[in-house]
């Protein structure tokens, strides 16, 4: 399963669905198997939680998996809401420089 255009809470909660669903046919759902079904469903904006993960001595829980995705993924859209800041204040303050310069040029 894919995270796709999803949020990750949706995708966390999908596959939250697919666990419950399997367990409810006395199916042995582990933590692990979900955070692993987590980890291969996020895209590549998420390598480096994918690393954190898998470099834990321990296996985390699906909840901290949670935590840690949906962490980086609100980091990823205030550095993205922030740099479109940044193209908007530079676009700005080209335009006024611009402006400027030409009235001194007269």
């Amino acid at each position: 399963m894919k995270k796709g255009a999803d949020s990750i809470s949706d995708f966390v909660l999908r596959i939250k669905n697919v666990g419950d669903a399997l367990l409810a046919t006395s199916e042995d759902v582990k933590d692990r198997d979900l955070v692993v079904s987590l980890m291969y469903g996020v895209g590549h904006d998420f390598d480096s939680i994918v690393s954190v993960i898998t470099a834990q001595q321990r296996f985390i829980t699906f909840e901290d998996a949670h935590f840690l995705l949906l962490t980086h993924e609100q980091r990823l859209h205030h550095l993205d809401s922030s740099s479109q800041l940044d193209i908007g204040q530079s676009s700005a303050n080209y335009a006024t420089n611009s402006s400027q310069e030409k009235k001194k040029d007269t």
